[in-house]
């Protein structure tokens, strides 16, 4: 048997605010204010804090000066979520199938002409694997990533069962990532098409993705391509009212009016 893990007392305030978010109906989701939650939950104002911190990073909560609190049941629906789970694995896992990364090669080879010209430093000889992932027999995303060999502190291997992208690097760069900056287009790929199981010309969802280390270093670039009928993606942009209406005010002149509509990202 394993020990029992302590629980923290956030993570339980957490929990009891999204229940609570989940009974909402928009329209009738303002949260009440933070010192009547820490009551009604008998914990500290610092606890709720904490709670709702993770839950507005989340973008189940919105909080807005003067306004208050406000809850988005909406949000909670939202499946296969890329702005939240980074780990494809677990972001195509579902109540019924677990999904697995199949390793389809592996090798040295020259940067491709894609990567170097997204790659913020020089890059010509690169260790390359193709992964693919898959949820029973369906093979859903396609992902070519490669390491520049300069990177390497050691001769590569093929990941470990259940080792994620982010844990090889760290064995084998010796670097921890910190964020991907990630650049979205539509493209057709013929390789891709094919281990999808799909035609050559297919259109797919393609991201060029750069991962950079806690030292602001470019560490590795995957080229991934989503299935486009059985991937179905989603995320939450948070709005920032108060920037955007900085900004259109900042633009107004003495003589024009100030003309706040028509707002678009």
């Amino acid at each position: 048997m394993e020990p029992i893990k302590p629980v923290k007392l956030w993570t339980r305030a957490y929990e009891a605010l999204l229940q609570e978010i989940q009974s909402m109906e928009p329209g009738e989701n303002r949260l009440p204010p933070e010192d009547e939650i820490a009551a009604a939950l008998q914990v500290s104002r610092a606890t709720v804090r904490e709670a709702m911190h993770v839950l507005i990073a989340e973008g189940y909560v919105t909080r807005r000066q003067g306004k208050g609190i406000f809850a988005h049941p909406s949000a909670l629906a939202l499946k296969q979520r890329i702005d939240f789970n980074t780990d494809f694995i677990t972001l195509l896992s579902n109540g019924e199938e677990q999904a697995v990364c199949r390793f389809l090669s592996s090798g040295y080879a020259a940067a491709s002409p894609v990567m170097k010209a997204r790659f913020p430093e020089p890059c010509d000889q690169v260790y390359q694997q193709h992964w693919l992932y898959c949820r029973g027999e369906k093979p859903l995303i396609s992902c070519h990533i490669s390491v520049p060999q300069a990177r390497l502190i050691k001769a590569p291997q093929l990941p470990r069962p259940n080792q994620n992208l982010l844990r090889w690097i760290l064995e084998y760069c010796h670097a921890e990532i910190s964020y991907c900056a990630t650049h979205l287009l539509c493209s057709a790929n013929e390789e891709a098409a094919q281990v999808l199981r799909l035609s050559d010309h297919c259109a797919m969802i393609n991201w060029h993705e750069i991962l950079f280390d806690l030292s602001d270093r470019p560490t590795a670039f995957c080229n991934v391509f989503f299935h486009p009928e059985e991937v179905d993606l989603s995320m939450i942009l948070p709005v920032n009212t108060k920037a955007q209406y900085s900004q259109r005010v900042g633009k107004a002149s003495p003589d024009k009016p100030h003309d706040l509509g028509g707002e678009t990202r």
